[in-house]
């Protein structure tokens, strides 16, 4: 029975919420409580280059995801062979059985499942109750599998390849969403518009992968600094974007400048590692009455992000408020 409802909330998940994160934090939860697991790692295939990436972990009853995922048991080329064989790789020590459990949806290798499962007894019992652990995964693996399918697809059409932020258009679903649940509830809603400072000449000087490379690391300080429920877009070129649901003007001040700051000490590195220094321009905004739609938000920070780079670059300016 257990095994029954767990393999129908799998199926359910795809159709409730097509988002990642939602269906990988439940997909954790509902395996993990099934087979009393200590530890699970969801890895899925990422980028061009195909991959195998853990994209997010359960422990201790929370779900992590990219850089606050831990050290994980499964070794990346076990994981591999698990996917590209198809088995099931499995192994005891201390009282501690390891699975890799291939994920596989209509043909198509998608990434796999390691578990951490506490079993006791003796050689013969572990071995039992290993099996059965075994099976239950089998019995819930196409589940899973069609679930992480739905959650690919849908993260494919709204991310941006290169910097696995969320691309413009959907910036402008999700925007038109907050700001009308903004209005309905009176919450705030802020908007954060960042520009790389004179990146056309890092990419003249040092080269367009030098310049890709700085994106990404970019992109990554941006996700790394998020809110549970803020959210990070390319909206085009070096131009980036949060989106802050909840968060007053200064708020979002604080945020921006938090970010400017940590862009200004960090080292970024050529592709031949030469350091190399990078700075932001900032401009945020706020959701006002008189702004009638999404562009009205974005044109507001975008005049920001104009403000701060006529005022020398390398600063924050907020929409509405007078500079000293």
């Amino acid at each position: 029975m257990e095994l029954l409802t767990a393999m129908r909330e799998v199926s359910r998940l795809a159709s409730d919420d097509v988002r990642f994160e939602r269906i990988a934090t439940d997909i954790l939860k509902i395996v993990g409580e099934l087979v009393e697991a200590r530890e699970l790692t969801l890895f899925v295939f990422q980028g061009p280059e195909h991959k195998l990436v853990p994209q997010a972990q359960r422990i201790d009853g929370e779900t992590l995801f990219g850089p606050r995922i831990g050290p994980v048991r499964a070794d990346v080329e076990q994981v591999r062979q698990a996917v590209e064989h198809r088995t099931i790789l499995r192994s005891v020590e201390h009282e501690l059985l390891d699975i890799l459990l291939p994920l596989t949806a209509d043909q198509e290798p998608l990434g796999a499942l390691h578990l951490s499962v506490p079993i006791e007894g003796d050689a013969t019992e572990r071995t039992e109750r290993a099996e059965l652990i075994e099976g239950v995964l089998t019995d819930v693996a196409s589940h899973v599998s069609l679930a992480v399918k739905t959650a690919a697809l849908h993260t494919r059409a709204v991310m941006d390849g290169a910097t696995r932020l969320y691309n413009k258009a959907h910036l402008m679903t999700t925007l038109t969403d907050e700001m009308a649940s903004a209005r309905r509830t009176g919450a705030s809603l802020s908007l954060v518009m960042l520009d790389i400072d004179h990146f056309k000449l890092v990419n003249d000087t040092f080269g367009h992968p030098t310049g890709d490379k700085v994106l990404v690391e970019l992109a990554g300080q941006l996700k790394r600094n998020l809110r549970r429920d803020d959210t990070a877009y390319r909206y085009g070129g070096e131009e980036m974007v949060v989106l802050l649901p909840g968060a007053a003007l200064a708020s979002a001040e604080g945020l921006a400048e938090r970010l400017r700051k940590r862009v200004e000490t960090r080292k970024f590195r050529t592709a031949g590692r030469e350091s190399i220094d990078i700075t932001v321009s900032v401009g945020v905004a706020e959701l006002t009455d008189a702004m009638k739609g999404p562009e009205g938000l974005i044109a507001a920070a975008d005049e920001a992000l104009y403000a701060a780079k006529n005022a020398g670059r390398n600063c924050v300016r907020t929409s509405g408020k007078k500079e000293t």
